[in-house]
């Protein structure tokens, strides 16, 4: 498990060189040592954003792709994501149909970046107990192995949800 910074936050602060170089410094003089590549500019290549966090000491831990590249551009993203040295390829929100095998034919780990939703209990049809409640995270634990899926774990969004974050970090590990 590692702790770093998500580069949505601040995806205003990352869509050219320039920009990026001086995020991922400030970053770094923060004490972070890893980060998530999400929603950077489109024009940011692979190769410039590693330079940039070597530079820095930050490794890249971490993606959120398009659904739509994991798909349909497999093999590219794979590339991408081996010039970044980085093994996870995440997507948040991910539908049971975007699964590939060929992300983990690859050596890479698809990754699922969860939001307070994914914490509100429901009823379902097919719980055994009429009257239970599960929730989409419970779903995903028990409906995807370890080595087809891993959970990015967004701890304002747990707490958001009124969840127990040290419950889910423990439950999670």
């Amino acid at each position: 498990m590692k702790t770093g910074a998500q580069l949505y936050t601040i995806k205003s602060y990352t869509q050219n060189v320039k920009d990026f170089a001086c995020s991922m410094k400030k970053i770094a003089e923060m004490g972070y040592k890893t980060v998530q590549i999400s929603a950077v500019g489109k024009d940011l290549k692979p190769e410039q954003i590693r330079e940039i966090c070597d530079a820095n000491g930050l490794e890249i831990a971490l993606t959120h792709s398009d659904p739509n590249r994991i798909l349909y551009d497999t093999e590219a993203l794979i590339k991408e994501h081996d010039i970044m040295g980085c093994r996870y390829i995440g997507l948040g929100m991910m539908p049971d149909r975007y699964r590939t095998k060929e992300i983990a034919a690859s050596g890479k780990l698809l990754m699922y970046h969860n939001h307070n939703t994914e914490f509100e209990a429901f009823e379902a049809e097919n719980l055994p107990n009429a009257n239970s409640k599960k929730r989409m995270i419970e779903y995903l634990m028990e409906g995807f192995a370890p080595d087809e899926m891993g959970i990015t774990l967004d701890t304002y969004w747990v707490a958001a949800a009124g969840a127990d974050v040290c419950e889910w970090i423990r439950l999670l590990k």
